[in-house]
């Protein structure tokens, strides 16, 4: 019985590894170029005066926010010069997920930068 709780154990203690490093190396494991047409920009202010930033296109929905992890703290800036109905390209990183999971991931990806 000892043998097999020490196995659990190990297997929450990768799992717990694996978790904390994918969220810290997602910026390096997930970055990606892609092209997109801007249909709508939305602002909602959420809990203690903070701001969640979204872009919405035609197939995905993107986060434009501040993130350490990131090392992204220009999300106003970029949100300011974009326009709707035109076409960027964005450098975006995050993991694509359905649905949200709390406290882990956010279900949009994370604009970085505006690529000229």
């Amino acid at each position: 019985m000892k043998g097999f709780v020490k196995f659990l154990g190990l297997i929450a203690g990768l799992v717990a590894i694996g978790i904390v490093g994918s969220l810290f190396f997602e910026s390096h494991l997930t970055s990606q170029i892609v092209e997109v047409k801007v249909l709508q920009l939305v602002t909602i202010e959420g809990k203690y005066k903070s701001l969640k930033r979204l872009v919405i296109t035609q197939n995905e929905t993107f986060d434009n926010n501040d993130n350490y992890y990131h090392q992204k703290s220009n999300a106003a800036e970029i949100q300011s010069k974009l326009k709707r109905n035109r076409v960027y390209r964005f450098r975006v990183v995050g993991y694509e997920f359905r649905k949200e999971i709390p406290f882990l991931f956010s279900k949009n990806r994370n604009i970085i930068e505006i690529v000229e």
